[in-house]
C-alpha cells in the first residue's frame, strides 16, 4: 500500500472513510452494501463519495467508484 486513499483519489480528503463515526459503518451501512446489486441503489440515495468511503473503510475499495466520487465531490 502506498499510503494513498484506496479509491485512488489522493487529493480528495476523507476518501478512506476514517471520518465516519464508529458503529455507523458496521451497523447501518455495511449490511446495506453487502450485495453488489444494492450498491447501485445506495449510490443513488447516499451518493458515490459516501459509498466509496464506506467500502474503503471496510477494506473493500472499488476503484471504479473513483470517477463518480470525484464528479460528485466537484
Amino acid at each position: 500500500m502506498t499510503g494513498k486513499p484506496a479509491l485512488g483519489l489522493p487529493d480528495l480528503p476523507g476518501a478512506d472513510g476514517s471520518w465516519l463515526p464508529a458503529g455507523l459503518v458496521e451497523r447501518l451501512l455495511e449490511p446495506l452494501l453487502a450485495e453488489p446489486g444494492r450498491r447501485v441503489r445506495a449510490m443513488e440515495v447516499l451518493g458515490a463519495p459516501l459509498v466509496g468511503a464506506v467500502l474503503a473503510r471496510l477494506g473493500r475499495p472499488e476503484p471504479e467508484l473513483a470517477a463518480p466520487t470525484l464528479a460528485a465531490a466537484v
